[in-house]
């Protein structure tokens, strides 16, 4: 049944450009062609940070946990617990892709800059479909826009790619499905709008997307036609934004947000950010990682300039409706935009009000209306104010287009050196905003491994003043402070750590080990015994707390049959490969009693020893073989496990 349309858009549809050259009869060749050329220009603009490791995402956290990759892929679609999100097709993706080239960077980066050139031919494509022309200048604009560095240039941003990807798709199939209703190009829909949000669940917009083109295409909503089809969409995406909100919540304990944002400061919050992403988009200048959180205090009065002229905005769009792309530019904005103008819980706001990244499929709002709209003025006419010369205007046409893809390239090849590893993004980060607290605290974590000390302290106490309810940032310090035996200081903020976060077994077992260096042995065993309650796969927390049950000097505090079992789990956990850890089931053997297993166990960690070679190591445990072939236990003086 053929579609009735109305006057009006009969008559908007024939006074439609029909499409940049070839639209209707486009040259595969030639099209292959202009992709490589834009893969390849990525790849340049891209290039410096290539060779950028795994780097943070919103919760940061690694994008491949050990874990996962030990388990493999069906851990990932079972376990909701493993990330801030529910996103099991992204890490599957990773996951293959860490057994194909391990930790090697550069193919992480090539894949993702696949992902980002084939979803620039994608948008190519959609122009095609709705006859708009300027395909490939949006397309090359899309591509190489700084705004999309945040996704392109860090390995575990390929979640939006990915996602922005089968959503472009998506809405392509969908097109397709509205002009010849195919039952397989609807299933087809429906498969490339799950596999978006299996990918990452901002993708839940989609719906709302292709609500605003059909509008744009037809000037009108109808409801059996229109909506119909769509509502299956709206379904999915509601179960999807249910079901994330909840993981969000129970991994992140995101319901702290709400208790910081009221209604009021949401609006203010909502009209700033759609103001901020449209001016990144227009002029993309002073691009950061983490934007300096904004004062949302309803009391400072031009705050309600942003939501107040946005409202106005849409009033001037409105009323100019007959020229719908604007409007429908803007709309698109909007919708694709709404879960993370404030209204929804989002983690990132435990840093920053607005992300980069979060703009990826959002800046096409802005960019396909300005190079459609622009072309389209151009071939009516009316541009001819700007020059009197057609052969001028032509020039215009074709330098402006340039110049702009050229400062483009060039914005988004520096933007990308920022994310070359990691310690260049957070200084990066401070540079450009001092206060962003999980910037200094993932400085002060990198430094710490590197051994700087001292400015890794530097910097976790700064996270500490900017953000004292952070139990990492706390930890951190403390664990430099530990470090520095300074351990008095160190257990305040281990204590505030876990006072913090409680349920984390590593602040617990951090705490303990620091109390035994104190000699507060009984807080220490209470503090391991909660450690083991949450986790008991750590073999270094296992090896620890045998070590005091088995040799504490306090009758009181040994418990040799405990000691053994936990010992046990720690060898098989790290599969004999650690001397230390044989040395401490062998004391603990030791201590029950069962000299001959003890000493059978000693030689192993002794001929590791000496294989290793190390001299401090094969006096200590030569020392304990002599105690076990002895017939006595050890007894540790300072307790400090070995």
């Amino acid at each position: 049944m053929a579609r009735k349309h109305s006057k009006t858009a009969r008559a908007s549809k024939s006074k439609r450009p029909s499409a940049e050259s070839g639209a209707l009869r486009p040259n595969r060749l030639t099209d292959a062609v202009t992709l490589a050329l834009i893969f390849f220009l990525i790849l340049v603009a891209y290039f410096p940070s290539l060779p950028g490791q795994t780097l943070w995402n919103n919760s940061g956290e690694t994008v491949i946990p050990l874990t996962e990759s030990e388990r493999g892929i069906p851990s990932i679609w079972s376990n909701t617990d493993a990330s801030q999100q529910y996103d099991p097709l992204l890490r599957s993706a990773l996951l293959l892709q860490y057994r194909l080239w391990g930790g090697s960077a550069q193919g992480y980066h090539l894949v993702s800059i696949l992902l980002h050139t084939l979803s620039a031919g994608l948008v190519v494509l959609i122009m095609r479909r709705l006859k708009l022309p300027g395909g490939w200048a949006a397309g090359l604009i899309f591509a190489l826009h700084p705004v999309c560095t945040e996704a392109v240039g860090m390995i575990s941003g390929q979640g939006t790619i990915l996602s922005g990807f089968f959503f472009l798709a998506a809405g392509l199939v969908y097109l397709h499905f509205d002009e010849k209703r195919s039952k397989a190009l609807y299933g087809w829909t429906i498969a490339l709008f799950l596999l978006a949000l299996l990918s990452k669940a901002v993708a839940l917009t989609l719906p709302l997307a292709l609500v605003v083109v059909l509008w744009w295409k037809y000037g009108r909503i109808q409801l059996k036609r229109d909506l119909s089809p769509i509502i299956p969409f709206f379904a999915i995406g509601a179960a999807g934004a249910f079901f994330n909100a909840w993981v969000e919540k129970s991994y992140m304990a995101a319901e702290a947000i709400d208790v910081e944002l009221g209604l009021l400061q949401r609006i203010l919050l909502g009209g700033r950010a759609v103001w901020a992403y449209m001016a990144r988009t227009v002029w993309p200048v002073d691009l950061n990682f983490i934007y300096p959180r904004w004062n949302l205090d309803p009391s400072i009065w031009w705050l309600y300039l942003f939501p107040v002229s946005l409202l106005a905005l849409a009033a001037v769009l409105w009323k100019f409706r007959h020229h719908r792309g604007p409007l429908a530019g803007f709309l698109f904005l909007l919708a694709t935009l709404s879960p993370v103008l404030g209204f929804f819980r989002t983690s990132r706001f435990m840093y920053s009000h607005t992300a980069d990244q979060f703009q990826y499929i959002a800046c096409l709002g802005v960019i396909i209306p300005a190079v459609a709209g622009l072309l389209v003025l151009s071939d009516t006419g009316r541009l001819a104010w700007l020059t009197p010369s057609d052969r001028r205007l032509r020039f215009l046409k074709t330098a402006v287009p340039a110049v702009a893809i050229l400062a483009l390239f060039v914005v988004t090849r520096s933007q990308a050196g920022v994310y070359a590893n990691a310690e260049t993004l957070w200084r990066t980060t401070i540079a450009r905003n001092p206060d962003a607290y999980i910037a200094h605290n993932n400085l002060g974590e990198i430094l710490f491994r590197q051994e700087r000390v001292d400015e890794a302290m530097e910097h976790c106490r700064k996270a500490v003043q900017l953000n004292p309810a952070n139990p990492y940032a706390n930890a951190n310090l403390a664990n430099t402070l530990r470090y520095k035996e300074r351990f008095d200081e160190a257990i305040i903020y281990y204590r505030k750590a876990v006072e913090l976060r409680p349920g984390l077994s590593a602040f617990h077992s951090s705490l303990a080990n620091t109390l035994i260096e104190t000699r507060d042995i009984e807080e220490a065993v209470v503090h391991f015994d909660k450690a083991l309650q949450l986790d008991q796969s750590d073999p270094f927390l296992l090896n620890n707390f045998a070590w005091i049950l088995a040799t504490c000097p306090n009758d009181s505090i040994r418990k040799g049959e405990r000691a053994v079992e936990l010992a046990r789990k720690a060898v098989q956990i790290s599969a004999e490969k650690d001397l230390n850890i044989l040395g401490t089931l062998a004391a603990a053997l030791a201590e029950v009693g069962r000299f001959d297993e003890a000493v059978k166990t000693e030689l192993k960690a002794y001929d590791m020893a000496l294989a290793a070679g190390d001299a401090e190591l094969i006096r200590w445990h030569s020392e304990l073989l002599s105690y076990y072939r002895a017939g006595l236990p050890h007894r540790e003086r300072t307790l400090t496990p070995r």
